[in-house]
This record gives C-alpha cells, sequence and structure tokens, in this order.
C-alpha cells in the first residue's frame, strides 16, 4: 500500500526483522494478496533484503550455518511471493583479510544456492568499506561471483556505500570512472 501511496514501481521489502535470527513465514494468505496486489499494480521487480546478521567472514561455524539457514529461507519467501532476488550484505573478515576468507564465503553461497528454488537471484550488495567489511572494494564482489559461478548470483550497487568506501560518485566525472571500475571489474 506505502508503494503505491508514493507511486513507486518496484520495492524492496524485509521478510523478518532485519536484526534478529527470528524468521517467521509469511501465512499463504498474506503471500497469495501481496502476490496479487504486486501484479495487479504492476510493481515489479520486487527484492527481499535479507537481514543484518549475515556473516560470510565469520570464524564461528554456528553463525556461519545460521546465515546460510537464513538466506535460504529468504531465497523460499522470494521464490513465494515471487521476488526477483535477495539482497544481501556480505559481513566482515574481522581482520583475518579478504583472500583468507575467500573460500569460506564461496561454499556458504553455493551451499544457500543449492538449498534455494530455481528463480530468485541471490545478490551481493557492496559495503560501506568500514572496517573490513566483504565486498567494499568491486574486485572483491567480482571474486566472490567469479568463485561461486552462478548466474544466479547478482550485485546491488548501493551508491551510497560506495561513496563511503572511496569511490566518487558525487561528482560526474567520478561517477563515471567509478561505473566504468564497476563495469570493467563486475
Amino acid at each position: 500500500d506505502r508503494a503505491l501511496d508514493i507511486g513507486a514501481e518496484t520495492i524492496q521489502v524485509f521478510g523478518s526483522g532485519p536484526q534478529t535470527w527470528r524468521f517467521k513465514p509469511a501465512p499463504p494468505d498474506a503471500v497469495a494478496a501481496f502476490v496479487e496486489k504486486a501484479r495487479e499494480n504492476d510493481i515489479q521487480p520486487v527484492f527481499i533484503h535479507a537481514i543484518y546478521l549475515i556473516n560470510l567472514g565469520t570464524p564461528d561455524a554456528a553463525n556461519l550455518e545460521k546465515g546460510i539457514a537464513s538466506l535460504v529461507q529468504y531465497m523460499k519467501l522470494a521464490a513465494d511471493i515471487e521476488a526477483a532476488g535477495v539482497i544481501f550484505h556480505g559481513g566482515s573478515h574481522r581482520g583475518a583479510g579478504f583472500d583468507s576468507l575467500l573460500p569460506q564465503a564461496v561454499w556458504a553461497l553455493q551451499q544457500v544456492l543449492g538449498q534455494s528454488p530455481e528463480g530468485p537471484s541471490l545478490i551481493l550488495e557492496n559495503s560501506a568499506g568500514m572496517g573490513n567489511h566483504i565486498g567494499a572494494g568491486f574486485h572483491e564482489i567480482r571474486d566472490v561471483l567469479d568463485g561461486v559461478g552462478s548466474d544466479r548470483m547478482r550485485v546491488c550497487l548501493d551508491t551510497m556505500h560506495a561513496f563511503a568506501a572511496g569511490y566518487d560518485v558525487a561528482s560526474e566525472d567520478g561517477l563515471k570512472k567509478t561505473l566504468d571500475e564497476f563495469d570493467r571489474e563486475i
């Protein structure tokens, strides 16, 4: 309803509280109503944003498994509501270095895709680059995509995150250079 009120043509929604592991499946009647209203009003594509707790670089195996399970739940919800995909943040390597965690991140994302229904894409959002965040540089996103090797992996380019990571998206020339690098790397 809010999308219709503001004249939105596409939307991004959360499937649960973004700062908790708890996930309550949507009732089938709510799913059907959502799909019908989106179709009737040509609201497309629809995206879901995953929870913020996912960390592909965590040294804690239990938290990595929780992240995988959460992404799988979101991918199932995305299929149910006919969403184009699930956008997520890669997390942090916590000082271990991107190269050291890349195999773990690739493995985790392959697990998610292997357990997910066909249809929705899994969409890695670039990070703001604070600390040791995964995907602040376009070359890191490229390495993740290449490692996973699936055409279901996509990228969400958040320009505010790119700016915070040091990309000049505030000037016309800077934006052109940033997008040229994005195209070259990704």
